[in-house]
């Protein structure tokens, strides 16, 4: 269908194009001769938009919070009935593990 068309060529777009395309109304696809070394702009297109994803990626992964942060917070909230007043953070853990088996005893 059309509209299958239209997301298609949507995905050739950076992002931020892609919003601004989606926002408009009446958004129609046209065709046109192009004249010269068509593949080679399209080509210099394509990798300005994946440079520009990538820049608003990373402008994005910038803003959210670090797992051992996101951590943190899981382990005060899951924890917090039990433990009120302690902090997480300074949490630690001593684990033993007795090698001797029940059966080399006897």
């Amino acid at each position: 269908s059309q509209d299958d068309g239209k997301q298609a060529l949507l995905r050739y777009l950076s992002i931020e194009q892609r919003a601004t395309a989606l926002a408009t109304t009446g958004l129609t696809v046209t065709t046109q001769k192009i004249e010269g070394a068509g593949f080679q702009d399209q080509e210099q297109i394509l990798d300005r938009n994946q440079t520009q994803n990538i820049q608003t990626m990373l402008a994005e992964l910038v803003k959210i919070p670090s797992l051992q942060s996101m951590l943190d917070e899981l382990l005060n909230i899951a924890l917090a009935k039990r433990f009120p007043k302690l902090d997480q953070r300074q949490t630690q853990l001593d684990s033993f593990i007795d090698s001797a088996s029940p059966s080399s005893n006897t």
